[in-house]
């Protein structure tokens, strides 16, 4: 038997690296908590004493002169009865948890309360508290929600703009209010991990502090327990900070983005231009990596790339009116994800769903955030003084009146006014389309979302969907083919994966089975692989696109192509072939926002709604359609147009059962002119006659349409 000192050293050195190997983590993760608890406990409180002094060139970037009220007035007007809205205690705009019940006590909130399940979040050390097992008390993302404080700032421009003290009086109450409830690391408002939610209630108390700073409410003691605060958030920011993450996402951008600002407020201090120059690095790293040459944010949700855009707009705004300098590919990608977010926007302001949507905002100065997305493109076209973003039909926003001040005002003047004519865009990161058509009495505006074509190592996916090859259209003012959205991350599993499902998508699946695996995991996709896009043409009466892609698992495979002619105006005809060794159900499914019912006068199958709204009439190659009217117990019939909120939907499936191959078509018809008992359709484009029979039970035949790599007309 050998004794220790007998035995050779690499077994030694072997077991050693062994044991330090397991010990290491286990060692990392003690000390961690150890010096957690030093810092949140000990330290950060003890900072109490410290309230530093904002830089006053930052304090001046609130508008001195009144805003030309010529412009502005009706938004004005819109912006008091969206504060005295607050004050009365509805705050149903900035949270989905308040919206289906009574509107809180105005006079003390509760930070705590999940009220789409009644309980109570504790008031514990956040280390000690469980927000991501099923044993959670509800959907964290809600509560969330209220902890970022979107309304102060909102306030806070309408007592700049009004001169109403009882809007800073609420914001004073309510802040007090919260940094007594919510000591420093206790309570879901101080997650560590979770720091994106520090940066964006930090943007939100900068704001409010630049534009309450003449109020009479604010006494010197509270100016000094508000910086007091805003200096502890910053402390907290930079300390947990991780500018070396792996997987980069909107949360480092918040972060990145708080951080910075942060810095810009110190900035007459040696930390906060510590904080300033960490924060703009990282940021503009992250933009430079996350946004791709077209302007598409990486992570390939219209929700995300808003999100994501509010916070840099914020921090260029105000880095450029004092003076920073910027990277030019920094300032590149700024401009280009504007345009993407021009082009995707709706006539009335809106944007349609796309992947995971949690209609979250990085900060609010005019209310009806949601509603009006021009407002990023009114302050991009100030900025980059883009003919392109100051269409006819743009008018300014006090959005960036607040931002840009008089130079705004003056540099959106000398941007002349670009062309309002039909828009038709094609962004090949994630093949997505968007076909625009405006008449003197029509709008509409159709988008394909094909999937994407690129996903570079280290843009996170946690939020798509297996929506690959799916579309939405609106028309008139009305949706009319939807994206469902997302209803909510974490309050119920179920419906978490339903709605990343493709049977809540307009697109196909097979045996039941997904494009993606977006059922295994709340966040993320195991695995991805990119679309095709075969062919495309672009003319003033139509758009074409031709996509594809191809499934492989180790049970099954297939390929599917899908051929979108977009004809203006008002009707959409959808080719789809699919490829699949075997035999085979396939199902395409439609989501029609609103009740739709079967009209039986037709001679081919039409879906009217139930109150008044366009018709839309609807026929495909497989005849076994049906139509379901879901409920709460089973994942059909609502959507969810905003976080947690629901309305009326009407799911249609057309199913066939195939053997290798199918190919059908899919016609959709909004336009008036549509005669009852009509059976074929004629249409002429680009001197090529298009020919579609319909029968009672569906489209029997199509010519003209042809699937060629080159052209789709012969």
């Amino acid at each position: 038997m050998h004794k220790f000192w007998q035995v050779p050293g690499w077994i030694l050195r072997g077991q050693f690296n062994e044991i330090t190997t397991r010990v290491r983590p286990l060692w990392r993760r003690l000390r961690f908590r150890l010096t957690d608890q030093f810092y949140l406990r000990l330290f950060l409180p003890y900072l109490m004493y410290h309230a530093p002094q904002p830089a006053a060139d930052f304090l001046a970037l609130r508008p001195e002169i009144p805003p030309p009220a010529a412009q502005l007035n009706s938004q004005i007007k819109q912006l008091t009865i969206g504060c005295n809205r607050i004050v009365a205690g509805d705050l149903s705009d900035f949270s989905a948890v308040y919206q289906p019940l009574d509107p809180p006590d105005n006079e003390r909130l509760n930070w705590f309360r999940d009220y789409h399940t009644g309980w109570e979040w504790p008031v514990r050390f956040y280390r000690q508290m469980d927000y991501t097992t099923e044993q959670r008390p509800g959907d964290i993302r809600t509560m969330w929600e209220i902890h970022r404080h979107l309304f102060f700032p909102l306030l806070a421009a309408g007592f700049t703009l009004q001169g109403e003290e009882q809007y800073a009086s609420f914001v004073r109450r309510h802040w007090l209010d919260w940094l007594n409830r919510n000591p420093i690391g206790c309570g879901i408002g101080w997650i560590a991990p979770q720091i994106q939610e520090n940066a964006i209630r930090n943007i939100s108390w900068i704001l409010v502090y630049v534009f309450l700073q003449d109020s009479r409410t604010l006494t010197a003691t509270d100016q000094r327990t508000f910086r007091r605060a805003i200096y502890q958030q910053g402390c907290f920011l930079n300390h947990y900070f991780d500018d070396k993450k792996e997987i980069s996402h909107n949360h480092l951008i918040s972060e990145a983005g708080g951080l910075a600002l942060t810095g810009m407020f110190f900035r007459n201090h040696s930390f906060g231009r510590r904080w300033l120059r960490r924060g703009l690095r990282t940021l503009e790293q992250a933009i430079i990596f996350q946004v791709h040459p077209d302007g598409v944010q990486g992570e390939f949700s219209l929700n995300y790339h808003a999100f994501v855009l509010e916070t840099i707009l914020l921090v260029y705004s105000f880095g450029q009116r004092l003076g920073l300098h910027f990277d030019g590919e920094f300032s590149e990608a700024l401009h280009g994800m504007l345009k993407h977010i021009n082009a995707m926007t709706r006539p009335d302001g809106t944007l349609p769903r796309f992947a995971d949507t949690d209609n979250a905002t990085a900060w609010a100065l005019s209310p009806h955030r949601l509603e009006d997305r021009h407002r990023y493109v009114t302050t991009g076209a100030a900025l980059f003084s883009d003919s392109k973003l100051k269409t006819p039909t743009a008018k300014f926003h006090l959005e960036t009146w607040l931002l840009l001040g008089e130079d705004g005002w003056r540099r959106w003047l000398e941007t002349p006014t670009g062309n309002e004519a039909d828009r038709q865009f094609f962004f090949p990161s994630m093949n997505t389309l968007c076909s625009s058509f405006r008449t003197e009495n029509r709008m509409e505006q159709l988008i394909i979302r094909g999937g994407g074509a690129v996903f570079p190592t280290g843009i996170g996916t946690s939020h798509n969907h297996a929506d690959y090859l799916s579309f939405t259209w609106w028309v008139d003012g009305e949706e009319l083919l939807i994206d469902p959205g997302t209803f909510a991350y974490s309050l119920d599993d179920r419906w978490r994966y339903y709605f990343r499902s493709a049977t809540a998508h307009n697109t196909i699946d097979i045996d039941g089975e997904n494009m993606l695996d977006v059922t295994s995991m709340r966040f993320g996709v195991p695995s991805i692989f990119p679309v095709e896009t075969v062919a495309q043409e672009f003319h003033p009466e139509y758009s074409f696109l031709h996509l594809r892609y191809h499934k492989q698992t180790r049970l099954n495979q297939w390929q599917h192509d899908r051929l979108f002619l977009h004809i203006n105006p008002g009707l959409l005809l959808i080719r789809d072939r699919v490829l699949c060794p075997g035999r085979h159900r396939l199902q395409t499914h439609f989501q029609l926002a609103g009740n739709y019912k079967k009209d039986k006068t037709r001679s081919l199958m039409s879906l009217r709604r139930l109150k008044q709204g366009p018709a839309l009439y609807f026929a495909t190659s497989p005849d076994d359609i049906t139509l379901d009217y879901g409920d709460e117990i089973k994942p059909a019939g609502w959507y969810s147009h905003r976080y947690g909120v629901r309305q009326a939907l009407t799911s249609a499936q057309a199913g066939v059962v195939f053997t290798d191959s199918i190919q059908f078509d899919t016609i959709l018809d909004a336009r008036a002119a549509w005669q009852p008992g009509k059976e074929l359709i004629s249409l002429e484009l680009n001197s090529v006659k298009i020919t579609i029979a319909l029968n009672g039970s569906g489209i029997t035949s199509v010519t003209g349409f042809q699937q060629s790599p080159d052209r789709f007309l012969k």
